[in-house]
């Protein structure tokens, strides 16, 4: 039924997203010793900006909050060199 296919979403991006949280708190220790390691490559920043809200959407859904990504119309690639991976992250 749709109402616990929406359930089984929403648990699945928690899951998703204590796991992210979990190799955060890993990945502070690897930087804190120094050996964080970085594949930095250049990006198109606003599919991952638009990644980052479409994975996070369902939760900021439960507490009524709407995530939106306003990009100058002017402007359909922007590039960044980053780790994806990282940037993710912090967007997280």
């Amino acid at each position: 039924p749709t109402k616990a296919e929406k359930l089984v979403e929403i648990a699945s991006s928690n899951c998703k997203q204590l796991s992210r949280l979990i190799n955060d708190l890993l990945d502070i220790e690897k930087l804190a010793a120094g050996k964080m390691l970085f594949e930095m490559k250049r990006l198109n920043v606003v599919p991952l900006l638009q990644r980052a809200i479409n994975d996070h959407q369902p939760y900021a859904d439960l507490h009524k909050i709407t995530l939106a990504l306003h990009v100058d119309k002017q402007i359909d690639e922007l590039f960044v060199y980053v780790d994806e991976h990282r940037l993710l992250q912090i967007l997280t």
